[in-house]
């Protein structure tokens, strides 16, 4: 027995927004079915369904553009259980099976059987990992990569407080020369920059836009402070070179990225760049990579969503003119090689790069495991001048 959905029906109770429900999902205690409509193609509505669990049965007619598929009850778990008193509370309940909700499995797509190897794309079209362990594989070495990869990650955050603060001082000197509320008005900023339009939909706003309410947030959470009910009192609005204190990292960048271009070149030229627009996208490609580390995520052998910038040799100076030859820069070894410039910069007798050469030869080597293979390390990078005393 089922149901019929029309395609344009009003009440949609679905998955990932791909499937049409009709009403709530109820079921007797015997099987039954509820055909639906979907108007996502089978392909992609059988990655989407096997992501949250369930498969396709059969199609039972519709067009290419709305296919049908039956919502099957599946056949295991507890049957249906009559009421029950609660004594604790003197009242009769239901478990959720005895209420027949539909629990989550049971929804088959229809696609023919795929072959093992054609099984694992349609499961993630990113699934190039075994799903078994590499033999020979043991607790220890596993535990001692986890090790590694969470000092990795403590050694990281250590030097993002040098460069965060480094670019919190530079941006409340620099922009405070010019105004000292430039941070809030345009006309001391990259005009161009701070109108650019950005959002989806009908919801469009200036970068400009953004970056104050995320501020004025910031504001609110620390709006206990002395020190910003002082300034507040005192100059009703903030100088940027107090409100560069309540700032996250990631607003600093933004900030950063929207002042003028001869303001950000001479900051870059600080940190010994050459190029305010290089060290702003360095600065997006730190910020992830602090993201990463403080949000406990696997680190070591990640793919970089923030890529470094390719620059010229001439830009920087010796300590990472080999980051601008054929280094990938989808490997955390070229953000960690930024880092490391970018704190020596700011500190110049910084020992963090020292720290993480010697963290980098603890690596615990096995197989093909290695930080020039998972890494992104060239082979010669021990004997680069960034990472020698």
């Amino acid at each position: 027995m089922g149901v019929q959905l029309p395609p344009r029906a009003q009440q949609s109770r679905s998955l990932d927004r791909d499937f049409c429900f009709p009403g709530p999902r109820r079921w007797g205690s015997s099987p039954r079915s509820v055909t639906l409509w979907s108007s996502t193609p089978v392909p992609l509505l059988a990655v989407k369904a096997a992501r949250a669990g369930f498969l396709l049965e059969r199609p039972t007619g519709g067009s290419p553009l709305h296919q049908t598929a039956s919502l099957v009850r599946p056949t295991v778990g507890a049957p249906a259980q009559p009421r029950t008193r609660d004594r604790r509370r003197g009242r009769r309940t239901r478990t959720a099976e005895g209420r027949g909700l539909l629990p989550p499995v049971g929804l088959r797509l229809p696609v023919p059987r795929a072959a093992p190897g054609r099984a694992a794309a349609v499961a993630s079209p990113a699934h190039y990992r075994a799903d078994t362990i590499a033999a020979g594989t043991t607790f220890d070495q596993v535990a001692s990569l986890w090790r590694f990869d969470r000092d990795l990650r403590l050694l990281v955050l250590d030097a993002i407080e040098t460069i965060e603060i480094g670019l919190r001082t530079k941006i409340a000197s620099v922009l405070g020369d010019r105004d000292a509320f430039g941070h809030l008005r345009i006309g001391s900023l990259d005009g161009s920059a701070c109108r650019e339009l950005v959002g989806r939909g009908g919801r469009r706003e200036t970068r400009h836009q953004i970056w104050l309410r995320n501020y004025d947030r910031s504001l609110r959470d620390a709006g206990r402070e002395d020190f910003i009910r002082h300034n507040l009192h005192k100059y009703r609005e903030l100088p940027v070179w107090i409100a560069v204190e309540v700032l996250t990292f990631g607003a600093l960048v933004r900030l950063f990225n929207l002042m003028r271009p001869e303001d950000r070149t001479a900051i870059a030229g600080e940190f010994r760049v050459k190029g305010g627009g290089l060290v702003g996208s360095w600065l997006e490609a730190v910020n992830y990579l602090r993201n990463v580390s403080a949000h406990h995520a696997r680190l070591w052998n990640r793919s970089m969503t923030y890529k470094i910038r390719r620059f010229n040799r001439h830009q920087v100076g010796p300590g990472l003119e080999h980051l601008a030859g054929a280094v990938p820069t989808d490997k955390v070894y070229s953000s960690l090689a930024v880092a490391a410039y970018l704190s020596e910069a700011v500190v110049p007798d910084s020992t963090w790069p020292r720290a993480l050469l010697a963290h980098v030869r603890t690596f615990p080597v096995t197989g093909n495991l290695s930080p020039v293979a998972g890494m992104g390390f060239p082979r010669d990078w021990e004997v680069q001048p960034l990472w020698m005393a």
